[in-house]
């Protein structure tokens, strides 16, 4: 009896790690009662998340991806990884899925009728407990995010400064410009306007979609790229995103981004003397989807590391035109 249950312990404990850190699966963990920003508590609130490589014995060597706008983990990870943006036989990867992306906490699957507000500062939140709770991890090497994902690397900064060695935010904002608001409300306001009428729901969806493909890329390289003969065509493949994404989880990730602000009222002096790590800000400078006036600004009045990518790709350069250049330049800043 003794050594059955000897054996029983042993496969236990030499299971949970395998299960706890499986290479590449989608992962769950529950935060159990969330507060929110607002003040509104989630019982049992699920993160979604998976990780890559080993964690070091020191636990140390841990790196948290932080997903794009309505970015799930496995597409994030796929894009990272394969890209050569973290380095898994160095770093213990975390991708974690944001909250309102379809996996974690989001109105699709959240069984109440309605669904409260969550914002950036909330996924940072939610992401630093899934670490340190979860994880059991007390520091970051560094966090990394592109779009969304680096609007929240700069409410990282601020929320939790002394938590991560490094902070690289790539064709990300601290606040939203007027511009970007004017954008994402257009996308917004035509979901809203369908709300009530299902009917009218797959073409707001796909009117959004068209909205959003007019912003990733500049209007040259469409010009270049898509003949006019190739439009009806182009337009027929472009729109079947918008009936893949749930119309409510993104309006929450608008909601999130339209009331994204890691500056608050804070002072650059102020900010200066709060964030501790050493950040990487990374801009398109032809970028309509996340205007980069914010960040340059960000960047200079804090002396930050400041690299401006001018390739004609807008939004997309960091995985097209700019590719290259953006994964030497993270690689270099990881280094030094």
């Amino acid at each position: 009896m003794k050594s059955t249950k000897r054996l029983i312990f042993f496969l236990c404990t030499c299971c949970l790690p395998l299960v706890f850190y499986a290479q590449g699966l989608q992962q769950f963990a529950s935060l159990e009662n969330f507060e929110l920003e607002t003040g509104v508590t989630i019982r049992n609130c699920k993160i979604g998340f998976r990780t890559f490589g080993q964690l070091n014995k020191s636990r140390s060597n841990a790196v948290l991806v932080c997903g794009w706008f309505t970015g799930q983990s496995e597409g994030v990870s796929s894009a990272f990884i394969n890209g050569g943006l973290v380095d898994t036989s160095r770093f213990f990867v975390i991708v974690a899925d944001a909250l309102g992306n379809g996996i974690s906490f989001s109105p699709s699957n959240y069984k109440t009728s309605t669904f409260p507000e969550i914002s950036v500062k909330d996924m940072v939140k939610s992401q630093y407990q899934l670490t340190t709770k979860q994880l059991d991890i007390a520091h970051l090497d560094h966090v990394i995010g592109i779009s969304m994902g680096g609007m929240q690397v700069f409410e990282w900064m601020v929320s939790f400064p002394l938590f991560m060695d490094k902070a690289i935010a790539i064709v990300g904002s601290p606040r939203l410009s007027a511009y970007d608001k004017l954008l994402w409300n257009t996308e917004l306001s035509a979901l809203e306007a369908a709300r009530n009428c299902k009917a009218c729901l797959p073409a707001a969806k796909q009117t959004v979609a068209m909205i959003h493909e007019l912003h990733l890329y500049t209007p040259s390289y469409r010009a270049q790229k898509t003949s006019s003969n190739q439009y009806d065509e182009f337009v027929k493949t472009e729109v079947q995103f918008s009936k893949k994404f749930s119309h409510l989880d993104y309006a929450a990730q608008l909601k999130s981004m339209i009331s994204h602000d890691a500056i608050g009222g804070r002072s650059w002096q102020e900010l200066k003397e709060l964030i501790k790590a050493k950040v990487l800000v990374v801009v398109a400078t032809k970028d309509l989807m996340v205007n980069p006036v914010a960040a340059i600004e960000f960047a200079t009045q804090l002396n930050f590391s400041l690299v401006e990518l001018k390739g004609n790709c807008g939004h997309q350069t960091t995985m097209t035109c700019d590719k290259e250049l953006l994964k030497k330049t993270v690689i270099d800043f990881i280094k030094d």
